[in-house]
């Protein structure tokens, strides 16, 4: 994000993600333009973040308004430095906007435009009830039923697949780059709105989700160990030994350190420190996807065989592509689908 001082303009600001960003930058003391096709909508916005924040209800689709949006930004705050637009990369994009040429402004409204599209659709498909049912459940499986993955442009990635996997149960997930793996996963946190069918969880469940690119919050060690339950009860003994079981002993010294350890940290490090907070958290259902793809091979073995020491009740679902993952697990649900085709593809479970 930018730094504090600075004037950020947001999209779709009235509900849903624009409003949430818009309250995020307005709580650390940016200026916050508000764009949106509802005035009460952004009104309301704007009356929870304060008097940093400035409301313009406008068609961003329209080359003409967005040059009045901008005016008006700086009629205000004087600069505008970043616009929120998500971009396909889910961070702000900074930009000079004293050097834009009529193509770059042009690049811009095109993502504003995009990124408030993508808002309406998926707070159309989640509010509608067209979307997947995600609801818990008294057994101690999860099991998905009928279910349909699409994606916001309509594109159908599984169409009508059911599967089963069991408390404990250490399940491998493979396919093609692009074939729905990492939009399954989205789908069981119950974070992606796009399709039809039912998953029912169960009740009480303590999952982790632990992405290829691991968040990390700015802060001390000890917390983004702890992330994102703070309130767990691991004694600072408890991180240390997590942060020794994966090859960052080391770092013990620094768990009362603020800093910002995404930037600190190389990948493989960041990864590792994602699972040594699932050793600290110490969940039920563990989904890791690709989730020490930045390590080697053998680093890679040594974190699963602690996994598996430390956690030898909790379920594990990973997505990867090595073959040296299946010695880790039991069980292979393989996604079936050629990503160029346009065609559904299948779940095809089969023991390993």
């Amino acid at each position: 994000m930018a730094e504090p001082g600075k004037v950020v303009l947001i999209t779709g600001a009235g509900s849903g993600i624009g409003k949430a960003v818009a309250m995020a930058f307005g709580r650390e003391g940016y200026g916050v333009v508000l764009a949106g096709r509802r005035a009460d909508a952004l009104k309301a916005t704007a009356d929870a973040i304060g008097a940093s924040a400035l409301t313009v209800a406008t068609d961003v689709s329209d080359p003409k308004s967005v040059a009045a949006l901008f005016a008006a930004a700086k009629a205000k705050f004087g600069r505008v430095d970043v616009v929120f637009n998500n971009a396909g990369t889910g961070a702000p994009g900074t930009i000079n906007l004293e050097d834009l040429t009529v193509e770059q402004w042009r690049a811009v409204v095109d993502r504003l435009t995009t990124f408030t599209a993508a808002i309406a659709r998926a707070e159309t498909a989640a509010g509608d009830g067209s979307g997947i049912a995600v609801a818990p459940h008294k057994t101690r499986d999860i099991t998905l039923s009928g279910l349909r993955l699409a994606l916001p442009d309509g594109r159908v990635l599984v169409d009508d697949q059911s599967l089963r996997i069991a408390a404990g149960e250490r399940v491998l997930v493979t396919g093609a780059s692009g074939s729905g793996k990492s939009t399954l996963f989205r789908a069981l946190a119950g974070i992606w709105p796009f399709g039809s069918g039912s998953i029912a969880i169960p009740a009480g469940a303590r999952p982790l989700f632990l992405p290829q690119r691991p968040y990390l919050p700015i802060g001390t060690l000890a917390e983004v160990l702890r992330y994102p339950d703070r309130g767990v009860d691991a004694s600072d003994a408890t991180l240390v030994a997590a942060l020794g079981d994966v090859g960052l002993g080391h770092l013990a010294p620094a768990l009362g350190e603020h800093a910002h350890w995404a930037q600190r940290l190389s990948g493989g490090e960041q990864q590792r420190v994602a699972i040594a907070r699932a050793l600290v958290l110490k969940p039920d259902w563990l989904f890791l996807d690709e989730a020490t793809a930045a390590v080697d091979e053998a680093t890679e073995a040594k974190l699963y065989t602690v996994l598996h020491e430390r956690l030898p009740d909790a379920a594990m679902i990973s997505i990867g592509h090595r073959s040296s993952l299946r010695a880790f697990h039991h069980r292979e649900i393989h996604l079936a689908r050629d990503p160029d085709s346009g065609q559904p593809g299948r779940l095809l479970d089969r023991r390993i």
